[in-house]
């Protein structure tokens, strides 16, 4: 079976693409409920003011606008995650004296650099049931809860990153790594 990344290599660099996992239909479904519920909302608020002749500031507007406003953030983190879905990908480019860990979308993009000085013992991840259940900020890049593959040591921090990848596919990945650059996979 064939991998699901890209490698890029020249002469001082080496760039790897790994495409997000492309299975959203259940995203889309309920993506398209939240838009059909949002609009009946909006439909009953109008009502509510035009028809009904409610003031705007009755109780059940105010509710409404409060509902709308939590409708609106819930809406926007949707667009990412489907935005990542169908997409996005994630790039680690490595030179002569930086690593680039980047994400990309086509609304949106964002890179992290380290000092390839400073790198040390990078792996292929496998996480433990806890670390699953209890990471910080996973969801906020739309992933759903997919696992981290890769991990490296950066100074005193340990750094991952590498979404969804099949456990063969990140050895190789670190296996091409270590190629190029093999003071990265050092201890």
């Amino acid at each position: 079976m064939k991998p699901r990344y890209k490698k890029t290599e020249s002469k001082d660099e080496l760039v790897i693409t790994i495409p997000s996992n492309k299975d959203g239909i259940f995203l889309l479904i309920w993506f398209s409920f939240w838009i059909f519920g949002g609009i009946m909302v909006i439909l009953e608020f109008f009502k509510s003011i035009f028809i009904e002749h409610k003031t705007f500031f009755s109780f059940e507007n105010i509710f409404i606008l409060v509902w709308l406003c939590f409708w609106i953030a819930g809406l926007t983190i949707a667009i990412y995650a489907l935005a990542w879905t169908f997409s996005g990908n994630e790039e680690i480019k490595i030179s002569s004296s930086k690593l680039k860990i980047g994400r990309k979308t086509f609304i949106w993009s964002s890179s992290k650099e380290f000092y390839l000085a400073q790198v040390k013992s990078f792996r292929a991840f496998t996480p433990n049931f806890l670390s699953f259940w209890f990471r910080r900020g996973t969801y906020l890049y739309g992933d759903g809860g997919a696992k981290e593959s890769f991990a490296f040591d950066y100074g005193a921090k340990t750094i991952k990153f590498g979404l969804d990848l099949d456990e063969a596919e990140a050895k190789m990945i670190v296996q091409d790594i270590q190629n190029k650059f093999p003071e990265l996979c050092e201890s």
